[in-house]
């Protein structure tokens, strides 16, 4: 991933997140709190599947500060879960204010401490538009049923490769870009989006400069369905983008 999710130390490479075998895979896992629960702690594995990083959209029950970090109770409509944020040492901390009861996106490793299961967080955000709530849903059933017909496929005997699912897939091509199969206008703004360098990603206006051929409107439809496929997420609005790689 090109993405460097920080926080006291922790990298989205750290903690077994790589690949373990043929069918395994190294990407971002859309999970809800209840399928956290249910990992093991040799890593993200799921329906046969290894992923590097969780991707989870929940509320902020609580935040409590302390010098070494920051502990968040974490709910969705599955369950509740501790996560906490490692700061750095020597450096003041300078994290993006979370509000108690407001919805976050978290990407971390899920750890057991002191007998019960906890996120490591990489990085937190406040959610600015409750349409990413549902497509972070749809992210979660995109996944499973990806993974489940993959594996329904091996079972009965097939030999082709697994389906092209980003969030599944971190091994580039030739081009630089995930093996999405793009083509097209929606090639076009994923490689826009990908090699934009700010940290608050590509806005919608942004694209449209680069490509004034393609309509605004197309461009937050094709940006839509990239999300809903995992191959990007929305970073500090609904209008700025960044690649899930």
């Amino acid at each position: 991933m090109n993405e460097s999710f920080t926080g006291g130390g922790f990298t989205a490479t750290q903690g077994g997140g790589g690949p373990s075998g043929p069918e395994s895979k190294e990407g971002v896992a859309p999970l809800v709190i209840q399928q956290i629960y249910q990992l093991g702690d040799d890593g993200i594995k799921i329906f046969g599947f290894t992923y590097g990083v969780i991707s989870l959209v929940a509320i902020a029950r609580s935040v409590e500060h302390t010098s070494t970090r920051i502990m968040y109770k974490l709910e969705d409509h599955t369950g509740k879960i501790d996560a906490h944020l490692w700061l750095e040492e020597g450096k003041p901390e300078n994290k993006e204010h979370i509000a108690i009861n407001s919805y976050v996106r978290v990407y971390g490793m899920a750890r057991t401490h002191s007998g019960a299961k906890v996120i490591m967080i990489f990085k937190i955000m406040p959610i600015k538009s409750v349409n990413e709530v549902t497509t972070h849903l749809l992210e979660v059933m995109h996944a499973r049923f990806q993974a489940e017909q993959y594996l329904r496929l091996m079972d009965n005997g097939g030999n082709a490769a697994p389906m092209k699912d980003p969030t599944m897939e971190v091994d580039a091509p030739n081009n630089g870009s995930f093996a999405t199969g793009l083509k097209g206008k929606p090639l076009l703004i994923y490689q826009a989006i990908k090699n934009h360098t700010s940290e608050e990603g590509i806005s919608i206006n942004q694209i449209h400069q680069k490509f004034k051929h393609i309509p605004v409107a197309e461009i937050r439809q094709i940006t839509e369905a990239m999300s809903l496929e995992g191959h990007i997420y929305s970073s500090i609005d609904t209008e700025h983008f960044l690649p899930t790689e």
